[in-house]
C-alpha cells in the first residue's frame, strides 16, 4: 500500500469510525449520493 505504520492505523481508524456512523440503534443506515453534500443518510 505504501503507507507508514502510523498512517496505516490512522486510515484504519477513520474507516472504522465511518463504518460505525452507518449504524443507528443497531440498524444499518444506507449512504446515498447527494448532489449537494456528496452523501446523505437514508434509513433502511
Amino acid at each position: 500500500m505504501g503507507y507508514s505504520e502510523s498512517e496505516f492505523y490512522r486510515v484504519l481508524n477513520r474507516a472504522l469510525l465511518e463504518f460505525c456512523e452507518g449504524y443507528r440503534h443497531g440498524e444499518l443506515l444506507v449512504y446515498k449520493k447527494s448532489v449537494d453534500s456528496g452523501r446523505e443518510l437514508q434509513e433502511n
